[in-house]
C-alpha cells in the first residue's frame, strides 16, 4: 500500500462559498468567481481524475469545486468507490451538480444491460452534463475488463465520436508492464479494431489512467496500441491510410510547461513522478487540446514550492486530473 501523503492544506465548503486554508492563510472563492472566466467555446470538454480508492470528505469537496469550475461536458472518475455505499455517495455528489450517470459499477443493477460481473469497486464512473450529447445509450458492447474500459459515443454532426476511457491495472510495484496490463490493452484493441461502433466513428480517442508510461514497449508496439509520443503529429498524420497510429501529447505538454515541480501526472513518495494519465488520438490534432490540471482557481493541487517538503501534491491526492478539449 502507498504511504499516506501529508499536507498542511485544508479546504472547507458551504452552500454559498468555499474557504481554502493553505499554510495558515484563508482564501475565499465564490462560485461565480470560479466560473466567470470560463466560456463555452469548445464542442466538448472531457475531465478525467483518479481520486484514490477511499477519497476523504475534503477530496470530494475539491472534486465538486473542480467540476463547478471547469463545467465539463463529460466526467470520468477512476477509483473512489471501494464499496457500494461509497459509489452511491459519489453518484449523489454528481447528482447535486446536475450531472447524469452514464455508467458506474452500480450499473450491474440494470438487468437489461446484461453485464456479466458483480460489483467491481475499481470500475469507472462516467457522468454527462447534458444527455443530448450522447449518440447512443450505454450497452453491453460498450464495456470491457469488468468496467475498466468504457466507451461513450457523442454526437459530431451526422456522425459521432467514440471516446474510450480506461483505467489499466497497476504494475504491482514493478517497473515493467505485466500480463494483467497486456490483457487489458488486448481488450482495448479489440474494441478499437473489431467493434462495429468504433469503426463507424468519425474519430476515436482513448484517455484515462493507463498505469503505463509513453515509452513502455507495450504501448508503442504495433501488436497493441502503436503509439508515438515524440514525433511531430503532422508527420504521423501522413501515414499510410491502412495503418492506425495513435499520438500521445503528454511529453509535448510537459516540455512546454514552465510550472515548477510538474514532473508527470502521478506522484508517490517511494517512486516519484510517473506519466500515467493521458489521451491517445489518431487524427484531427488541431481540434484536440490536452491539459494537465495543476490548480482549480486559486486552489493549488500541485505543490509549487521550489523545495519538496512532504509531497509534490496537495490534499493527499496521488494523481493530477486532466482535461481534454474537442474543438
Amino acid at each position: 500500500m502507498r504511504k499516506k501523503l501529508q499536507t498542511s492544506t485544508h479546504i472547507s465548503s458551504t452552500a454559498s462559498k468555499t474557504k481554502v486554508k493553505t499554510s495558515g492563510q484563508a482564501i475565499k472563492l465564490s462560485k461565480s468567481h470560479i466560473n466567470k472566466k470560463r466560456k463555452a467555446v469548445s464542442k466538448a470538454n472531457i475531465f478525467f481524475w483518479n481520486i484514490r480508492p477511499r477519497p476523504t470528505l475534503e477530496q470530494l469537496k475539491l472534486l465538486s469545486i473542480s467540476i463547478e469550475h471547469y463545467a465539463p461536458d463529460i466526467v470520468c472518475i477512476a477509483e473512489g468507490t471501494s464499496s457500494k455505499e461509497k459509489c452511491k455517495k459519489l453518484l449523489k455528489t454528481f447528482e447535486k451538480l446536475k450531472y447524469s450517470c452514464y455508467y458506474s459499477p452500480l450499473s450491474i443493477k440494470n438487468k437489461s444491460l446484461g453485464l456479466p460481473y458483480k460489483f467491481k469497486p475499481l470500475g469507472l464512473k462516467i457522468f454527462v452534463k447534458d444527455k443530448n450529447i450522447i449518440a447512443e445509450p450505454f450497452s453491453f458492447s460498450d464495456q470491457r475488463a469488468n468496467g475498466r474500459i468504457i466507451q461513450i459515443k457523442i454526437k459530431n454532426g451526422k456522425d459521432y465520436d467514440s471516446i474510450i476511457f480506461i483505467h489499466n491495472k497497476a504494475k504491482k510495484g514493478g517497473k515493467e508492464w505485466n500480463d494483467y496490463q497486456r490483457d487489458t490493452l488486448s481488450q482495448l484493441k479489440d474494441m478499437l479494431y473489431v467493434g462495429k461502433a468504433a469503426r463507424a466513428s468519425k474519430r476515436s480517442l482513448i484517455l484515462g489512467d493507463f498505469n503505463l508510461e509513453p515509452w513502455d514497449h507495450i504501448l508503442r508496439s504495433k501488436v497493441y496500441m502503436n503509439t508515438f509520443f515524440l514525433n511531430n503529429h503532422y508527420s504521423i498524420s501522413k501515414r499510410e491510410k491502412k495503418e492506425r497510429i495513435y499520438f500521445n501529447p503528454i511529453s509535448n505538454d510537459l516540455h512546454n510547461s514552465k510550472i515548477t515541480n510538474l514532473g508527470g501526472t502521478f506522484y508517490s513518495n517511494s517512486d516519484g513522478w510517473a506519466l500515467f494519465d493521458f489521451v491517445l488520438y489518431d487524427k484531427d490534432e488541431s481540434k484536440i487540446n490536452y491539459e494537465i490540471i495543476k490548480s482549480i482557481g486559486k486552489i493549488d493541487i500541485l505543490n509549487n514550492n521550489a523545495t519538496q517538503t512532504k509531497s509534490f501534491l496537495n490534499f493527499d491526492f496521488d494523481h493530477l486530473p486532466i482535461l481534454v478539449t474537442l474543438k
